[in-house]
């Protein structure tokens, strides 16, 4: 019996071979997509959970309620580390490690010279995340205070080919350390990314600052994670830890919590105390559902044709049912034959994926694969097969069996017209779902271009940025005054962060305020901070070399005055960590943490000219003169580095790109969006062109009598396009609403964000009406040609 069905199945595909192509390649670009969609979320969920302990592994958050709001972050004070390190029965391993995410350091070995981004963390930090191990010395890897783990990549670009173990190199010309231990690669998928660890100990000896700290409760500068016991109950560790902070400082507002792992990649991101969405995880969530939305759509022309052409299988039916076979035997005949066209259709997806995946990895920045090895894939690829065959030949299984043999086989019964309702209700599924993925493609669209043209508060262009280092802080001014004087350079500037980022906050307290302090971005900045980076003042004036008290005074932006409520801020006081500043000047708001959606953050700015070692990332921000061309100025700029700075290599970067760079993730969203989007309508396109097709057929003699009497070719593609213009229109009219609800509910999240103009949903309408008619008038067009003595002779 099954290689009857085998064979029957086999001669309708290759008897029917435009309908089968069209099933066959629907399903395939169908599965494809979801294949690649499904690669790119489960690199998204499955983010760190190659550590074997993944869910037992936390950071140390604290909320701080300052009255009107609730804050978050992860920076904690560093004697917590000794004090949760003595809770055994909770916490299997605790460790401690600086914040300086974005600290570069240069590593030499010999004429090897590279920057390279290190973190320093406590002995149980590669105890508690298990990194893998390729080679070590005896002893643990970050026991000794001048030892180094390398990652693989660095290694070799420092020693090569040889065993860098227990061998030597040098950290920012100062310091010589030894490494211990060299780690695989970090994988794409890990929050942590660094390219070399060294000792928290050996943080700990760089400056009495950072030693001072270390014992000091008020003082937020490093990051803790822990590893709990088995068994342990998180809502209880909770609990004993929330008030820590309250027994050894006056902060009677912070309260700590941990944070699980399995939540800092997608989410990570608190408003008012409480966990907030992210873009990251509607991202994973709308792909997910535009994944099973092209399913659908190809599972739905499936059901199309399948019941469009149900005509032709009709007789077979009769006598099947005549000869004595039972409803359920047709059931499983029809269902069997879905589900190989399912697995063909998965075969040639495969060859699909295999195509695109080095484009897509491209568009997306990951390195996504099929592991064909694995058993999981190729169960997950028979689940998808089955469910697939399932639900796209359920109902025409259902449908076809259901024929009475007697009606068939004396012609009473009207086959292909019954379904028709059904096949309408598809269709406008159908295009439902791709005028709302147009909509969204051109919302996101133009959220994403708001984002980037909004007002910046500050000048980008000939703006670059050269990361500072010890031996060049010693050199700042000898340096500043050659680049000026080299003509190339406009002005020069230093901070303790570029202009495209924040890396610090502080609280602000002014006399007379009743409430609570405020958390606020800070910038440490040299002389003509503002001037070279284009940015206007409102207000007051800048910090000049020749005020001796500029030391004790502060510039803030509208942002920080707006929240204050100073009618009179010039010659105001605020205090900031225990500093009593007088206000001198007000900034127009800068876009220092470029994002789409947004609004500017309240800032303050000081003076600092005093800098400490090369723990924190620092950075030289240059304006070049438009006197030449920008690669010109670059030349000149790097003969004046190389001259008194040669240890170190000389890396730049424009401040344009580094914006850039930041939108790229949503940009990259934006582009997937309209890529699938795109190829969701192509799908239904093609069902269309297969359901038209048919229909065509069908009425092939109808069209040549009407030719007959009189009816132009213009008057038969009308007719034609009447019936699916309506269903096209009310697809449309069942949509709108649904889709204004959905993107308004999405873009309501954001205070920075555009009102959805009224023409996209017309817009979208209209290009999915345009494109079905362009498909159904030529295919009526063919017919409507023909010479009606050939229309009249077909049977």
């Amino acid at each position: 019996m099954l290689q009857s069905y085998f064979k029957i199945a086999i001669r309708n595909l290759t008897r029917n071979t435009i309908y089968s192509f069209i099933n066959i390649a629907g399903l395939s670009f169908a599965i494809a997509c979801s294949i690649l969609i499904a690669l790119w979320v489960i690199d998204e969920i499955y983010y760190d959970r190659f550590h074997k302990n993944y869910e037992q592994l936390y950071q140390v958050w604290l909320n701080a309620d300052d009255g009107g709001s609730t804050g978050s972050w992860d920076d904690v004070p560093p004697p917590l580390y000794e004090e949760l390190k003595a809770r055994q029965n909770h916490f299997k391993n605790v460790a401690i490690g600086d914040t300086n995410e974005g600290a570069t350091f240069l590593l030499t070995m010999g004429e090897n010279r590279f920057n390279k981004h290190g973190r320093f963390v406590s002995q149980e930090f590669l105890e508690m995340f298990q990194f893998d191990i390729l080679k070590v010395s005896q002893g643990k890897l970050l026991n000794d205070a001048s030892s180094i783990v390398l990652t693989e990549s660095t290694a070799k670009a420092l020693f090569g080919e040889q065993d860098p173990v227990n061998k030597s190199l040098r950290v920012n010309n100062r310091w010589d350390v030894n490494v211990t231990g060299v780690l695989k690669d970090l994988p794409d998928n890990s929050s942590f990314q660094f390219d070399f660890l060294m000792p928290y100990s050996f943080y700990l000896q760089q400056s009495p600052a950072i030693r001072e700290s270390n014992t000091d409760w008020e003082s937020y500068g490093s990051a803790i994670y822990v590893e709990l016991q088995p068994g342990v109950d998180i809502g209880s560790v909770n609990a004993e830890i929330k008030g820590i902070i309250k027994k050894y400082t006056t902060w009677l507002n912070k309260e700590l919590f941990l944070y699980p792992m399995s939540r800092w990649h997608l989410h990570g991101q608190f408003e008012n105390g409480k966990e907030a969405e992210t873009d990251r995880s509607d991202f994973v969530r709308g792909f997910s559902l535009i994944a099973i939305g092209i399913m659908l759509i190809a599972c739905i022309n499936f059901m199309n044709l399948s019941t469009a052409r149900s005509e032709r299988r009709a007789k077979e039916v009769g006598i099947r049912k005549i000869v004595g076979s039972q409803r359920k035997q047709l059931i499983h005949q029809f269902l069997g034959e879905s589900i190989m066209i399912s697995a063909i259709a998965f075969l040639g997806s495969l060859t699909l994926v295999e195509l695109s995946l080095p484009f897509f990895n491209v568009l997306v920045q990951k390195k996504l694969f099929i592991d064909f090895t694995s058993p999981l894939f190729w169960l997950s690829g028979l689940a998808l097969i089955l469910a697939t065959g399932l639900l796209s030949g359920s109902y025409p299984a259902f449908y076809l069996s259901s024929f009475n043999p007697v009606k068939i086989l004396k012609g009473k019964m009207h086959i292909g017209t019954s379904g028709m309702t059904p096949r309408k209700v598809l269709v406008i599924i159908q295009f439902g779902f791709s005028i709302l993925l147009i909509t969204a493609t051109i919302v996101i669209y133009q959220q994403i271009q708001y984002g980037r043209n909004r007002e910046l508060g500050y000048r980008q262009e000939n703006l670059i940025t050269i990361p500072d280092n010890d031996e060049l802080a010693n050199l700042y001014k000898i340096t500043k005054k050659e680049l000026i004087r080299t003509g190339a350079v406009a002005s020069v500037t230093k901070s303790n962060s570029p202009i495209t980022e924040i890396y610090e906050a502080n609280y602000l307290d002014w006399p007379g305020n009743s409430g609570p302090k405020v958390s606020i971005n800070n910038i440490f900045a040299e002389y003509d901070y503002l001037n070279t980076m284009g940015i206007s003042l409102v207000e007051g004036r800048d910090f000049s070399e020749e005020s001796k008290s500029d030391t004790a005074t502060v510039i803030l932006n509208k942002a920080a005055i707006d929240i204050m409520g100073l009618n009179e801020p010039i010659g105001s006081k605020v205090v900031i960590g225990g500093q009593m500043l007088e206000i001198i000047g007000i900034t127009e708001d800068v876009l220092m943490e470029p994002s789409f959606v947004r609004s500017v953050w309240p800032l303050y700015i000081v003076l600092e000219t005093k800098w400490a070692i090369q723990t924190h990332p620092r950075n030289i921000t240059i304006r070049l003169a438009d006197n030449r061309e920008a690669k010109d100025n670059i030349k000149m700029v790097e003969a004046v580095f190389r001259k008194f700075n040669p240890s170190y290599p000389f890396q730049y970067a424009f401040v344009s790109g580094e914006f850039n760079k930041r939108f790229d993730t949503i940009s990259r969203i934006g582009t997937l969006t309209n890529l699938f989007a795109f190829l969701a309508i192509f799908i239904a396109c093609l069902g269309l062109f297969g359901l038209t097709a048919f229909t065509v057929e069908r009425r092939t003699k109808e069209f040549g009598i009407r030719k007959v009497l009189g009816a132009s070719a213009i008057n038969l593609v009308d007719i034609m396009s009447r019936d699916f213009t309506k269903t096209i229109l009310i697809a449309f009219l069942v949509s709108s609403p649904l889709t204004w609800w959905a993107l308004n509910s999405f873009l309501e999240r954001y205070p920075y964000r555009i009102e959805i103009p009224w023409w996209t949903l017309p817009g979208a309408g209209a290009a999915v009406l345009l494109v079905s008619l362009v498909i159904i008038g030529t295919q009526a067009l063919k017919v409507a040609i023909t010479n009606p003595v050939d229309s009249l002779k077909v049977e």
